[in-house]
């Protein structure tokens, strides 16, 4: 792994920022990386890692744009995870979801909620 940031002249510190961790951090996960130790890595730096082993001609800018592009993914993951967090912390919705399965099974919960979903869309789109 060492060998392959070095040809791609790409510095542990540069790497750092760009993932949001300490040098140190970072160093540990890459021992950890090179120990196959992988529970103990965070996953965002774990793709990384694998991306960069992975791909033979990977560039640095390449590594960049891969994490630039999980970054986003993080961000739209965002708003998912504070739903299901409101969701989670609200009594009520989650015995009303719970009995909703057990009735008519996860499928039928999760269709029901896509369709809902696509009609609160259209509605706000035709709205605007």
């Amino acid at each position: 792994m060492r060998t392959k940031l070095k040809s791609l002249e790409l510095r542990l510190t540069e790497l750092s920022t760009y993932l949001g961790f300490s040098r140190p951090t970072l160093y540990k996960f890459l021992d950890d990386y090179e120990k196959k130790e992988f529970k103990n890595i965070d996953f965002k730096v774990k793709v990384i890692f694998d991306y960069i082993m992975q791909k033979s001609t990977t560039s640095k800018i390449e590594v960049i744009n891969k994490i630039i592009e999980l970054n986003r993914q993080n961000e739209s993951h965002g708003s998912v995870d504070n739903l299901i967090e409101k969701l989670r912390a609200d009594s009520d919705t989650l015995q009303l979801i719970n009995s909703a399965i057990e009735q008519v099974g996860v499928e039928s919960v999760i269709l029901s909620f896509q369709k809902s979903l696509k009609k609160i869309i259209k509605e706000k789109t035709n709205n605007d």
